[in-house]
């Protein structure tokens, strides 16, 4: 069988798809056409007959063949079905079946070459063109400069990445996180050779023993962390690439404590570590061991700088958490162990990222926030992985904020015709009910409403119903049925009434824009000058939006922007939507084409709770946003909306 560049056998299958067309054809009999099996696979005709022809080179050394008749299709002519079944079951998946996979693998080949390697060999050991080539070492350079690693280049010799190892050493976890499978210590086929001759499982099982005698302890998740970086630290001395020098600091008193594991890993590994590689791995150990003592970082300043993150949420978005006992002293605790990563200069992983950033949007935004206001005049900034770790703290907090909020007496204010009277009447029953939860603060007509002072009521409940409801509504009969006493306790508990029509609260009508700007700062130009003329927001606002965006920019995905302030700078609160004709850049590399400027105002409740929970799911949802990137009018983006998420109220 043919080798790739690290010495491999090449599996049967080049690529996964491959693979899943052939166990497609053992297990149908008789003909498919062409473009059933195409939207079988969701590729097209073109590049099915692609398919079927590198296919047939495979299955000729087995006297088989996928043949195509006209008006008929394909099907697999073979008289070894038996033997087809067992190379299928045996053959490994060479998981090479998206460009990420692949760009993936190429930058850890050329990451532990340390001579140039060729475009046909990139080609090579990916199995796609040169013209691909060159498109994923655009790609390639892009993701090496997040590392400050580049791309090297020379004429009629190839590529190599020049940098220091350590950050070297950052990408390498980095890629291998990307690549886990569930099973422990398995990752992309391709990585094996990396590991070639290091024994994982007994790696782990001398960390173990020396932790458990020494009473340290990990997370499942740190331990495989740290076995990856033993390994990896072996690995990399191997292959001519070791550590010439780590800056970590001077601790006797560190080196005293790891140098037994030191010692029983080099007898098991039949290696002699340097000093760089034992200042390396012993920092490794102290950010995976949760309870490894340490005095590197000022206690002091850790409490500070959590003080300043809270100040900051609460004065970029007046949510007060800055006496939550149980937010100060996690975060304290967490804010610890990220700054200790960044005193030993090792990057710490956050495996959950990605699901906080897309489910937890609002808490993310806020810590983001927060983060970057507290952190920018600081010697060093904190990374995504970082500021997901912090998200879960500052969300967990911000939830029992707006529970303590809903937890106090709800107040109200009785609407009938029939005036003082008969709302008397209400109040008196409505106490006997609610006395605890409930605070009735005035009655009127149905007339006087339009002139009644609202400021503070939470809710109206009214015999009647109001044309225009300027504040959430429970409209009741004389005398209350059970199913209105019902739906009173679920505003008073869960603000169920609070929450109906915050769609149409939020999205007003005449904040609707098709709009032909040609760049981000254009668009927030023109809807900021729609809102101000309306009188919804102060006229600081968007020089606020630019503000915030130059900071840290609100693309969201390839679609969708929600432009907004740092400061509340609404006086009401407003979400307006612009559809642009054709989508703008958004800053990290990104494009918008649908517009969600929030103008929030310091009332905004727990409908800011609602509008980002519905953010989240419009952007998880790519056939919406094709459909909104139509509508026409508000009515209609949210019609659409409703169709394909449901009601939000």
């Amino acid at each position: 069988m043919e080798k790739d560049i690290h010495g491999n056998a090449r599996e049967l299958f080049p690529y996964g798809r491959l693979k899943e067309i052939l166990s497609w054809f053992l297990s149908h009999e008789g003909f498919v056409t062409s473009a059933g099996l195409a939207k079988r696979f969701g590729i097209s005709e073109r590049t099915l007959r692609t398919d079927i022809h590198n296919l047939n080179d495979i299955l000729k050394q087995y006297d088989s063949q996928i043949v195509q008749k006209r008006g008929q299709g394909y099907t697999l002519e073979t008289c070894s079905f038996q033997l087809l079944r067992r190379l299928l079951s045996e053959a490994q998946d060479t998981a090479l079946d998206t460009a990420d996979k692949r760009i993936n693998l190429l930058i850890m080949t050329l990451l532990y070459e340390k001579d140039y390697v060729s475009q046909n060999q990139l080609a090579d050991t990916v199995y796609v063109s040169i013209n691909t080539i060159l498109n994923y070492l655009k790609a390639i350079r892009s993701i090496l400069e997040g590392y400050s690693l580049r791309l090297l280049n020379k004429v009629n010799r190839g590529y190599k990445i020049g940098g220091n190892e350590t950050d070297k050493r950052i990408c390498i976890m980095d890629l291998l996180e990307g690549s886990l499978q569930e099973e422990n210590f398995q990752f992309m086929r391709e990585y094996h050779t990396m590991w070639e001759g290091i024994p994982m499982e007994e790696i782990q099982r001398i960390v173990l023993e020396f932790s458990q005698d020494n009473s340290f302890y990990f997370s499942d998740y740190s331990l495989r962390s740290l076995v990856w970086q033993i390994a990896l630290s072996v690995s990399r001395m191997r292959s001519g690439n070791e550590l010439k020098s780590y800056q970590a600091p001077e601790d006797a008193r560190t080196a005293r404590l790891l140098t037994p594991l030191m010692e029983r890993l080099e007898k098991l590994l039949g290696v002699t570590f340097p000093q760089p590689e034992k200042c390396y791995l012993y920092s490794c150990y102290i950010l995976n061991a949760a309870n490894f003592p340490s005095e590197d970082i000022n206690m002091d300043y850790v409490r500070g700088l959590v003080t300043r993150i809270l100040q900051n949420i609460y004065d970029c978005y007046q949510i007060d958490v800055r006496d939550d006992a149980i937010l100060v002293k996690n975060l304290t605790h967490h804010l610890h162990s990220i700054l200790q990563s960044k005193y030993y200069q090792l990057n710490k992983k956050n495996p959950l990222l990605e699901v906080i950033r897309q489910n937890y949007l609002l808490f993310y935004e806020i810590t983001e926030t927060a983060v970057y206001e507290t952190f920018q005049d600081e010697p060093f900034t904190m990374k995504a992985d970082d500021i997901g770790y912090i998200c879960l703290h500052v969300g967990a907090a911000v939830k029992r904020y707006f529970d303590a909020r809903d937890i106090r007496k709800r107040r109200t204010v009785i609407v009938t015709p029939g005036g003082y009277s008969v709302g008397s009447f209400l109040e008196t029953q409505l106490d006997s009910l609610f006395e605890d939860r409930l605070e009735i603060v005035g009655k009127t007509s149905f007339h006087e409403l339009e002139n009644y002072p609202l400021e503070g009521v939470d809710f109206i409940i009214s015999t009647v119903p109001l044309k225009e409801e300027k504040l959430p509504m429970v409209l009741i009969e004389i005398p209350l049925s059970k199913k209105n006493i019902e739906e009173i306790f679920r505003e008073i508990v869960a603000g169920k009434a609070a929450s109906s029509g915050w769609m149409d609260r939020l999205f007003r009508s005449d904040c609707f824009w098709r709009m032909k700007s040609r760049s981000r700062e254009e668009v927030i130009h023109q809807m900021s000058a729609h809102l101000l003329k309306k009188g919804y927001v102060n006229e600081n606002f968007e020089e606020e939006v630019l503000e915030r965006e130059k900071r840290i920019p609100t693309v969201m995905n390839e679609v969708i922007a929600i432009p907004h302030p740092l400061q509340i700078s609404a006086r009401e609160n407003v979400v307006a939507v612009g559809i642009l004709e054709k989508p703008v850049s958004w800053g990290e590399g990104r494009q918008a084409q649908i517009i969600l400027m929030l103008a929030l105002s310091e009332n905004y409740g727990k409908d800011v709770e609602r509008l980002y929970d519905l953010l989240v799911d419009m952007m998880n949802h790519g056939v919406l946003q094709e459909r909104l990137l139509e509508s026409r009018s508000m009515k209609e983006f949210l019609d659409i909306t409703e169709a394909y998420l449901g009601r939000k109220d």
